[in-house]
């Protein structure tokens, strides 16, 4: 009878050492890195009043970027979120994101290009060759994070235009040789 007991109880430890083991494996292995691409906009003069309040894929963002190393972001530039948990996301304007869980890394996978010395021309943005821009945005965003109305702008004013044109990695675009839809205008030079 003694014995009986004292194999019962082996096999009860053996079990509970392997249930308990076997747990600890699974937690490790369930939670698998994801990750989710984001296009930088701005909500102009609607969320703050005269404020130009920027957005991840129409959501305010959810993390610090300078924490991340990709700061400072413009219009048009993309960045890929890598965590580990679950993203929701508030159906609203602008949107609310929540992570339950934690970012692992972010990657700035694309960055807007900025095209210098153009200039308001009526209702067009021009550069010094010539260039025109198509579809602007009604907003030009100021140094100090606010926001004027494009047709406010007096002819003649200094713009920065900041486009995405995805391209191939390391090949430049010719912006001479295509029409470029701008993402934001500012009326400083974001890169410097």
């Amino acid at each position: 009878m003694k014995t009986l007991k004292r194999i019962c109880a082996i096999v009860i430890s053996a079990l509970l050492t392997l249930s308990v083991t076997g747990c600890a494996l699974v937690r490790e292995i369930l939670p698998l890195e994801q990750n989710t691409a984001f296009t930088v906009g701005y909500d102009y003069d609607m969320h703050v009043e005269g404020k130009a309040t920027l957005l991840l894929n129409g959501s305010f963002p959810f993390f610090d970027f300078e924490e991340y190393g990709v700061a400072p972001l413009l219009a048009g530039d993309e960045l890929t979120v890598y965590y580990v948990g679950t993203i929701y996301t508030l159906e609203s304007y602008p949107g609310q994101v929540q992570l339950r869980g934690r970012i692992t890394k972010v990657e700035k996978t694309y960055s807007a290009q900025i095209v210098g010395n153009c200039y308001k021309e009526g209702e067009q943005v021009r550069n010094e060759s010539g260039l025109g821009f198509i579809n602007l945005p009604e907003y030009a965003i100021c140094e100090d994070g606010s926001c004027v109305e494009f047709f406010t702008l007096a002819d003649g004013t200094e713009l920065f235009v900041a486009y995405a044109t995805p391209h191939e990695p390391g090949v430049d675009v010719d912006i001479d040789a295509q029409r470029l839809v701008p993402t934001a205008l500012y009326t400083y030079d974001p890169r410097a």
